[in-house]
């Protein structure tokens, strides 16, 4: 996570997309995963405002901005027509509002994630939604001067993902964009810190993009539909996506580095 500052008081941060290595569905089930941060980022910036009210503004989405208000252990949120655009920095700014901090001055937000999308606006499905809300978690707390680590970063951003997700998913992507590099994620350990692996630097890697977009949540709720009617088949097929992991968790015991580079061809 990075973080500046320039003269005109304005605090910027990055926080990079993700790229599952392996255990992508078994996560799911509480088995360790190995996730990279990759060189794809969020860039959340957020400044003081003059103005009686805070406004959230998304450069993917012009013509609508969020405008609102904290109050005690609540947010109120002042144009109607916006307040379902914007569900995870909606839940973040709940997330916030419960830290029971005293927010003593409005604020401008903005979210930039253009980089996980085409120049068509398809998405490579890269974790924008994960990383804009570390991002946007990391500028919210420094801005309102909360002392904050990655881990009660993890944790604030794991629970404004949830609330937005209707508890779908497993927060590997969040994991991703608040640790970076290579880590070994596991879902049961949500309150302990993922471990940072090494890859050997002989090992080459490409990953190939279908072309086409898929919402992670529809998925995963179509995987928890799969496991209600077929639980042996369910069952059977998590197994052997488990023992496919093992090879893959070696790595990090293994002192050797690499360059991780991402190729993405668009397909215009």
């Amino acid at each position: 996570m990075h973080i500046s500052k320039n003269d005109a008081g304005v605090l910027r941060f990055i926080a990079p997309g993700k790229l599952i290595l392996i255990g992508e569905y078994t996560v799911l089930e509480k088995s360790p995963a190995l996730v990279a941060g990759i060189s794809v980022y969020a860039k959340a910036k957020i400044k003081r405002s003059t103005k009686s009210f805070s406004t959230f503004v998304s450069t993917n989405i012009k013509e609508k901005n969020l405008h609102f208000r904290f109050g005690t252990d609540q947010v109120r949120f002042l144009n109607k027509k916006s307040e379902n655009s914007f569900p995870f920095i909606q839940s973040l700014l709940l997330e916030i509002s419960h830290l029971n901090i005293k927010i003593t001055s409005h604020f401008e937000l903005e979210l930039d994630t253009r980089e996980f999308f085409t120049k068509n606006g398809v998405k490579y499905g890269l974790g924008s939604s994960a990383a804009a809300t570390v991002a946007a978690a990391n500028a919210l707390c420094c801005f309102m001067q909360v002392k904050s680590d990655q881990q009660l970063l993890l944790n604030l951003a794991m629970r404004a993902h949830m609330r937005a997700q209707e508890m779908v998913g497993s927060g590997i992507d969040l994991a991703a964009s608040v640790y970076g590099g290579v880590i070994r994620f596991q879902k049961s350990h949500s309150d302990k810190s993922p471990i940072s692996l090494n890859f050997p630097e002989n090992l080459k890697w490409m990953p190939v993009w279908t072309g086409k977009s898929a919402s992670t949540s529809d998925l995963v709720k179509r995987i928890t539909k799969f496991k209600a009617k077929n639980s042996t088949d369910y069952t059977r097929i998590m197994k052997k996506m488990h023992l496919c992991t093992k090879p893959g968790e070696k790595l990090h015991r293994m002192r050797f580095c690499c360059l991780m580079e991402f190729f993405c061809c668009d397909p215009r």
